[in-house]
């Protein structure tokens, strides 16, 4: 507990807080991923999405935030945007490609885990079904980089894990 303390309490003296009258004016999308990301539905909509996140802040939305840090710095994530998928914008193109690798190899390494297809038209994603719960649960996580992004989908139909990742490509690709 004190370890914790001794790591918050620097950071919290480095933070400068906006004054409330300027809310207004904060921009929306400052890095401008949120505008590049898949959007979510209505029903997969949470407090969480439609925001990009420092990694710092993406850790909390990780699966396994202790493995996933020193990944992301690895590659200089400087910042994740979460809708309906997640978007990694990554330090350039090689860097994304190994993170995209690590990704797709940390979830074949879960317990249970299965490769499924990947997305037809997209040779370099990469699809793992992830048992959860005992089993009870399977979820399909799909990857795939563009340029210095990495793109990843989560769905409980592979399909629907595919077309969102077909869909993220074609944001981002053009």
């Amino acid at each position: 507990m004190s370890r914790t303390l001794d790591l918050q309490l620097p950071l919290i003296d480095t933070f400068t807080p906006t004054d409330p009258t300027q809310f207004a004016s904060l921009p929306v999308d400052p890095t401008g991923l949120v505008a590049r990301t898949l959007p979510a539905t209505a029903d997969r909509a949470t407090s969480t999405t439609g925001a990009a996140y420092q990694p710092r802040g993406a850790l909390h939305l990780e699966d396994n935030p202790v493995q996933a840090s020193p990944v992301l710095a690895d590659a200089g994530v400087d910042y994740v945007s979460i809708n309906l998928d997640s978007l990694y914008r990554a330090r350039d193109a090689a860097a994304a490609q190994q993170l995209t690798k690590t990704y797709g190899d940390l979830a074949a390494a879960r317990p249970a885990a299965q490769a499924a297809a990947p997305v037809p038209g997209l040779p370099d994603s990469r699809c793992v079904r992830v048992a959860e719960f005992g089993g009870l649960i399977s979820r399909y996580w799909c990857l795939t980089t563009v340029d210095r992004y990495m793109v990843k989908t989560v769905a409980r139909q592979l399909d629907q894990a595919q077309q969102q990742l077909a869909s993220q490509y074609r944001i981002l690709a053009g």
